[in-house]
């Protein structure tokens, strides 16, 4: 059976690992449908996390600060429409393709949210 941290720190090493996956990219055609999946998979655990994690389970974390960051980020940045206009027209192009990969890991670093993660996995 699974604990409620190690269930969090599962779910905060996802986080991360999609994180890793879009810094990790080469800017290549292709790699838009990557990062749309990452990105994807990063929000949908962000929203588990927001949802489901409750602080008083965790009393010696942070959570309410990690939950606000994750709650930032899910109300503040919208890729998908520019991801499905990119696609079909830049797909082939490594400059844009960059462009937007860096914008989106600009996103997820900005409040300190990267930060906040590795913070909170080395506390669980």
């Amino acid at each position: 059976m699974v604990t409620r941290t190690e269930y969090l720190q599962s779910m905060l090493e996802k986080i991360q690992g999609s994180y890793n996956v879009i810094n990790g990219l080469s800017d290549k055609p292709g790699d838009i449908a990557i990062i749309r999946l990452e990105l994807l998979r990063a929000k949908g655990i962000m929203q588990v996390v927001v949802n489901k994690i409750n602080p008083r389970d965790y009393p010696n974390v942070d959570i309410p600060g990690l939950v606000s960051r994750l709650s930032i980020f899910l109300d503040g940045y919208y890729f998908e429409r520019e991801l499905d206009i990119m696609e079909p027209l830049y797909g082939d192009d490594p400059g844009r393709i960059r462009h937007l990969r860096l914008k989106i890991l600009d996103s997820m670093r900005s409040k300190d949210l990267t930060v906040k993660i590795e913070e909170i996995l080395s506390e669980l």
